[in-house]
């Protein structure tokens, strides 16, 4: 006569770990880990561009009301970074999800306007700014010097106007 043991089946634990597999399945399409990640780094993108409006806007108070000029769309991990670090900005932010030398679109950047009689790039002679990075949830958020701020509908590849620092967010 055999003797039994204490235990599982094969059959119990295979279906027990099909069940859980269905659960486990079913809680991550719910959860949207990806989804949830690209949102929390979209979180990060327009907290750092709110650093560098309120760098920006002290640089202007000390200087007479004007930002650092630049021409077109640049990189403000880079520049005004330059201008405000350290000083005004103690480190500069940079995108979240950067890959440098991946993608032209995932930095932050900053246009200025250029006023006639404008001098060098860094000098203070702008008078409005905009700030403006890729969201990864789909279109782009946008700092303008006049306090307004809010996502715009343009999706990869079209960028914001260069028109100077003309704020495009309603």
């Amino acid at each position: 006569m055999m003797k039994k043991t204490a235990g599982f089946t094969m059959i119990e634990l295979m279906a027990s770990m099909a069940i859980l597999a269905v659960l486990i399945g079913f809680s991550l399409t719910l959860l949207n880990p990806r989804g949830q990640l690209a949102k929390a780094r979209d979180v990060q993108r327009k907290a750092d561009l709110d650093q560098y409006s309120i760098a920006l806007e002290a640089y202007a108070t000390a200087n007479n009301s004007l930002y650092t000029r630049r021409n077109g769309r640049q990189t403000a991990s880079s520049y005004p970074c330059d201008v405000l670090n350290p000083i005004f900005l103690a480190n500069c932010p940079s995108d979240p999800g950067h890959n440098p030398g991946t993608a032209p679109n995932d930095d932050y950047r900053y246009r200025t306007d250029n006023p006639p009689g404008c001098g060098d790039p860094g000098e203070p002679c702008a008078t409005q700014y905009v700030l403006w990075t890729y969201l990864e949830t789909g279109g782009v958020w946008e700092i303008c010097s006049d306090g307004r701020r809010g996502k715009l509908e343009i999706n990869p590849p079209a960028l914001p106007s260069d028109s100077g620092g003309n704020c495009e967010v309603p």
